[in-house]
């Protein structure tokens, strides 16, 4: 995994351009505890998988910028702010560089280009059919989500 810069990475251009790699924004949108994914069409690359919504930033352009537009494209939303880098992750077997970053959008989302979208309890997301580095993504946070289950429960 690649080192994050220290430095205000949504604002800042993120195009590293290295060998050939292409930087992915995978935008983690949560609403009253849950995450939104969309499923992808079957004729794409990883088609009937899971994923969180994005796409590949284009040169120049920032991790806000490419949420902002791919957001919009994907889901007719606007984004309301773009939070901190959860994961980075060299996708197998492609070019792709996927950051997996905390987003929050405002209006509701429509499947303008998955199969469907639908929220998910994080730790459901476990048992879904997620693209590969979604699932890595996931794995990485479900201690973090179990514990925060666990808590909310206890609170009732």
């Amino acid at each position: 995994m690649t080192q994050v810069p220290d430095r205000d990475v949504a604002t800042q251009p993120w195009w590293p351009g290295e060998d050939g790699v292409i930087p992915v924004l995978a935008a983690v949108i949560e609403r009253e505890g849950t995450l939104l994914l969309g499923l992808r069409p079957q004729e794409k690359r990883h088609g009937g998988l899971w994923e969180f919504p994005g796409g590949k930033l284009e040169p120049g352009e920032s991790l806000a910028d490419a949420a902002g537009r791919e957001l919009m494209e994907e889901l007719g939303v606007t984004v309301a702010r773009v939070g901190e880098v959860l994961f980075r992750r060299r996708d197998e077997s492609s070019p792709f560089d996927i950051v997996f970053v905390a987003t929050a959008i405002a209006g509701e989302p429509d499947a303008l280009e998955h199969s469907q979208i639908a929220w998910f309890d994080p730790i459901e997301l476990l048992a879904l059919p997620l693209a590969p580095s979604d699932f890595a993504f996931v794995q990485s946070r479900i201690a973090v989500w179990e514990a925060l289950s666990r808590h909310h429960h206890r609170g009732r």
